[in-house]
């Protein structure tokens, strides 16, 4: 299968992101149940980062929120481009920022518009008397309408709420909304919330120019190898082919035992290595890429070992396996090589790979498994 991705957007994506200890992005089709794999999965990783109760409370019912606005507002159109919600969240130093993005019907822009300023134009007692006025008018108000959650977003993030629209027709816009939760001592970081926005929105470019689906960027321990294999394992629910789920699972875990067993981290990173997992749409298949830093000399054996497995046919390629497994090695034993040459048997496609430079140590390993469908 011949790429349609240029392998050298992964490392300058994995710099975008890399001064963030957490980044989750999607960008498709939002269901109930992939909603609440995404919560599972960031619930997980803000217990890897020792998040206190009190942050992840906030987090939490802003991702709800921001989850449930896309399910309710994606578009049923039958213009792909207008199908795809998207969701990002990201961990700074500062705190956590958590975007949506979804169609809107031009003619409401303004309204919409309208009731964001405003709210964004309350102190925090007037957010808390509005909050009061609503509940009491069974979410209706002279100022405007409904709002309750969004008056609790902005009252629980300490954050202005930060949006834009940019136009797709004549009848729809796309919708950027982000939210900051601070986690300093400051209770705002304004600074950051015009820069956080653009990050999102270039991301979102990104994705679409690529044809991306899913991005993971940060600590692959256990917990988040676990979220991130549950999420797949639904999203591949409706698929028929067992032996093609089978295969994607498979695939999966071997790409993220890579890095778990060989990322190298820099030198103030602290934790386990630090990597990048990415879900592509293909013309006809998926591309799953993981993106990590490593140690020059490992790279080089790494990449002259996949040229040399791709050059074998499938009956060569199961006899190496075969003969590699009646020697010392044990299958899942970091230096045998047997995932890899297992990865090109079972999906009967050549392994992509490419380095690029990072430092004197260090260089950026892009590993790509296709699976056709």
């Amino acid at each position: 299968m011949d790429s349609s991705i240029n392998l050298s957007i992964y490392p300058q994506l994995f710099q975008y992101l890399e001064n963030y200890q957490l980044s989750y992005t999607y960008n498709g089709k939002f269901t109930e149940q992939l909603t609440e794999q995404i919560l599972g999965l960031v619930e997980n990783s803000m217990n890897v980062e020792s998040e206190t109760s009190k942050t992840k409370k906030k987090v939490y019912f802003i991702m709800v929120e921001s989850l449930q606005n896309i399910t309710r507002h994606q578009s049923s159109t039958s213009e792909d481009y207008l199908l795809n919600g998207f969701f990002s969240i990201h961990k700074s130093p500062n705190g956590y920022f958590i975007t949506s993005g979804n169609i809107v019907s031009t003619k409401n822009i303004e309204a919409l518009k309208s009731k964001l300023d405003t709210l964004n134009s309350l102190s925090n007692e007037e957010l808390k008397s509005y909050y009061q006025e609503l509940l009491t008018l069974g979410g209706f108000s002279e100022k405007g309408g409904a709002g309750l959650g969004l008056i609790e977003m902005l009252r629980k993030s300490g954050n202005k709420l930060q949006y834009d629209f940019i136009d797709i027709n004549t009848q729809y816009s796309y919708f950027y909304f982000q939210t900051n939760v601070a986690i300093t001592s400051e209770e705002s970081v304004v600074s950051d919330n015009n820069k956080n926005l653009a990050i999102a929105k270039g991301l979102h470019t990104t994705i679409i120019k690529n044809n991306l689906k899913t991005i993971f960027h940060g600590q692959f321990g256990h917990e988040n190898f676990k979220g991130i294999l549950a999420m797949t394992e639904n999203n591949l629910a409706g698929l028929e082919n067992v032996k093609l789920k089978k295969t994607i699972i498979y695939v999966m875990i071997e790409l993220m035992q890579n890095i778990c067993f060989h990322a190298d981290g820099k030198a103030d990173y602290q934790g386990e290595g630090p990597g990048m997992f990415i879900v592509a749409e293909r013309p006809n298949g998926l591309a799953l890429t993981t993106v990590n830093y490593i140690n020059k000399e490992k790279s080089e054996w790494i990449k002259n070992y996949i040229h040399e497995i791709n050059n074998l046919d499938d009956d060569q390629a199961r006899k190496r396996f075969l003969d590699v497994l009646m020697k010392d090695h044990v299958v899942g034993d970091k230096g045998s090589g047997l995932g890899l040459l297992d990865i090109k048997i079972k999906t009967k496609n050549n392994i992509e790979v490419s380095t690029e430079h990072y430092n004197h140590e260090l260089t950026y390993l892009v590993i790509t498994a296709n699976i056709n469908f």
